[in-house]
């Protein structure tokens, strides 16, 4: 059977024990080696706060699996994550070529442990404008033409766990910022979309903006 690419993340309820998350984290690492699926990264984010409020939890420990694993094996840990009390909420993906290159890329930057190295490099920062300008400003104009940097930059993956930079597109109201205004064609537009509606999904971006304050 043909093995794809997933990376799943749970949100687990913040009330649980180091030793109750470690405890759920070997349950469905076991399920996973039991389909035969192959672990290729897991990482415990951490207690972070959520962007708005999931079982009246206002904070939650995220942690995060790649695997290599067939379909069915992804349709059923997901089953049993909906049963899960221990699980505030979760998203599986399925992580295409270019996705597959750039969380490799970005483990063998974490891996050199530069010195002051950015969350994101630095073609990928200025994708958008500087921050701080106001919204009528957004339009990426240079020498008279509109372009959208992605497709300068040859960047392929949006990675909707870079909140702060995801973050950029969006206003004040917290709707996504139009293509007139940000120069993005219409591939990365969806793209785009796509990548601050799975960190919403997971609290990790708030619907408005104004819950950040």
């Amino acid at each position: 059977m043909k093995l794809n690419t997933y990376e799943t993340t749970i949100v687990i309820h913040p009330s649980r024990s180091d030793k109750d998350v470690n405890a759920t984290i070997k349950k469905y690492k076991a399920l996973l080696k039991e389909d035969k699926a192959k672990i290729v990264h897991e990482e415990n984010r951490g207690t972070k706060n959520l962007a708005y409020p999931i079982q009246k939890q206002t904070s939650a420990t995220y942690y995060t699996i790649q695997c290599q694993a067939p379909p069915t094996t992804v349709d059923k840990l997901e089953r049993a994550y909906k049963i899960d009390e221990d699980i505030i909420r979760f998203l599986s993906v399925k992580l295409d070529k270019h996705g597959v290159a750039f969380h490799e890329n970005k483990r063998k930057e974490a891996n050199k442990k530069i010195k002051g190295e950015k969350d994101l490099p630095e073609e990928v920062q200025d994708i958008v404008i500087e921050e701080g300008k106001k919204q009528e400003e957004v339009n990426p104009i240079r020498d008279g033409k509109k372009y959208c940097r992605f497709r300068k930059f040859g960047i392929k993956y949006i990675d909707y766990n870079e909140t702060n930079f995801l973050l950029r597109f969006l206003n004040p109201q917290g709707k996504i910022l139009p293509r007139r205004l940000t120069g993005t064609s219409a591939k990365y537009q969806r793209l785009v979309n796509a990548a601050i509606k799975k960190a919403r999904i997971l609290a990790m971006l708030p619907f408005l903006t104004d819950n950040l304050k």
